[in-house]
């Protein structure tokens, strides 16, 4: 998704010229809403219980705020070390979630952006300069999108150290390297190239 923000934050932008009116308030409704929304996870994040993916057919697993291992809703005995290793990784599990809303609300604002200044772009002859403005705040979104990539390795080795010190924890490391390597080939895609222009059909001969 971080990939296309500048094209969608485009999108928007044109979508919105197009209307007839925006009296209603409909485009910045949608995205106060948004900004409500990923307020509201970022509180839950911090304060309720993590959900672990495992393989398949496992029950569901959780980490508590205090770093107790929740299975099928039931805790696992746990010695003092092995809770504070878990509380740690849910750290890092809430570090990361945390940044990803961020950036979400950081693609919001961006798309915000685009839709308010898109008239004043277009009326003023500045669709270039306002195009340029976009993409530029776009990459910075996608930098931020890089720096939480570089933080899966420390999650994934924190993942395997609990699979050795857990047994029951075992079938929920489930990152891989590709895994990591994966969320940076998602930011880290290249442009299309334009498609050239259709040939011009040949002028018919002069009567």
């Amino acid at each position: 998704m971080l990939k296309s923000l500048p094209a969608l934050a485009l999108a928007a932008a044109l979508l919105t010229a197009c209307a007839p009116s925006d009296g209603d308030g409909t485009a910045k409704q949608a995205i106060d809403t948004a900004h409500a929304e990923m307020d509201k996870a970022i509180k839950e994040i911090a304060s309720e219980n993590m959900s672990l993916t495992g393989a398949s057919g496992t029950p569901k697993a959780e980490i508590t705020p205090t770093g107790e291992l929740l299975i099928d809703g039931k805790p696992v005995q746990l010695t003092d070390d092995q809770r504070a290793q878990l509380a740690k990784h849910r750290e890092l599990l809430v570090a990361i979630a945390s940044d990803g809303v961020a950036i979400g609300k950081e693609g919001v604002a961006l798309a915000g952006k685009a839709v308010s200044e898109a008239f004043s772009g277009v009326l003023n002859g500045d669709s270039e300069e306002f195009e340029k403005k976009i993409e530029a705040e776009a990459k910075r979104i996608e930098q931020s999108a890089k720096t939480l990539c570089g933080r899966l390795p420390a999650l994934m080795a924190s993942e395997q150290a609990l699979a050795k010190a857990i047994p029951a924890f075992q079938p929920y490391a489930q990152m891989t390297q590709t895994d990591v390597d994966e969320c940076m080939s998602d930011i880290d895609v290249p442009e299309a190239p334009e498609a050239p222009e259709a040939p011009q059909p040949p002028a018919p001969p002069a009567q």
